[in-house]
């Protein structure tokens, strides 16, 4: 799908660049479509981890267009859109839970293994965030016949501003009805149910918040709790700290642009 792009200067330029060890890249202004097919390629081809960094206006676009292109090729790679803090323009506001929901899935994917692909916005990389040794923490695995070390969980439920309820509704809240924990995480689109046997964990399934009614069963999950809406007094870093300096690369779209 991508043939024709590997003989155009642009793209040329680039990965010379690349060959010769430059990790942060300029690129030069590129239109609309070409710009996503250039960027595409580029995943296609490329080991290394992504961030592309474009104007705050483009960002989600080029986003969409990235995720089309590679989706029409048939790759198995799902770029990540990473947005702005929403509460950052109105500081008396939490970040809204939908942004938080998108913002958690990120964070969760670059704390694990394996090579992501980012854009975001030039904003983005001013915020001060957690630090990703710190979001780690919010990670949890259950385990069809494990023990479940409930009070760490609950623990960073609490700590990630989860709010308890009678029933589940949204992300961010759980409930507690005697043996049975309901947990609605950011990272996944059903909230999860562990039964548990005394400490032990009998089953673990997902379920419908309109009918109740389990929607596929796991032998385990990996929870990701961490709440972006909370703010949390731990070290600061940004999202540029969640990638590894030494492979990552950084791809500054339109720099003109940016400055």
């Amino acid at each position: 799908m991508f043939e024709k792009l590997r003989g155009l200067k642009e793209v040329q330029e680039i990965f010379s660049r690349i060959k010769q060890g430059e990790r942060n890249i300029i690129a030069e202004p590129l239109s609309g479509c070409f710009a996503g097919m250039v960027y595409s390629l580029l995943a296609e081809e490329l080991k290394e981890s992504l961030l592309i960094i474009t104007a705050p206006e483009n960002a989600y676009g080029l986003f969409s267009e990235v995720k089309s292109l590679l989706k029409a090729a048939k790759s198995p790679l799902e770029p990540l859109y990473y947005p702005e803090d929403d509460s950052l323009v109105y500081s008396h506001i939490k970040p809204s839970k939908e942004l938080s929901r998108e913002r958690a899935v990120v964070y969760k994917k670059l704390c694990g293994p394996g090579r992501n692909i980012v854009i975001t916005g030039m904003n983005t990389l001013g915020e001060m965030i957690p630090a990703p040794p710190y979001v780690a923490e919010g990670n949890f695995k259950v385990k069809k016949g494990d023990n479940l070390e409930t009070a760490r969980l609950f623990e960073s439920l609490n700590a990630n501003g989860y709010e308890r309820r009678p029933k589940v509704y949204d992300v961010f809240e759980y409930s507690v009805r005697g043996s049975i924990t309901d947990i609605f995480t950011p990272d996944y689109d059903y909230p999860v149910r562990i039964e548990l046997n005394g400490d032990t964990v009998e089953s673990v399934r997902f379920f419908s918040v309109e009918t109740n009614e389990s929607t596929k069963e796991a032998d385990d999950v990996f929870l990701g709790l961490f709440n972006p809406q909370v703010k949390h007094p731990c070290p600061k870093g940004s999202i540029a700290g969640f990638f590894d300096a030494a492979s990552a690369l950084f791809i500054f779209d339109d720099f003109d642009r940016l400055k």
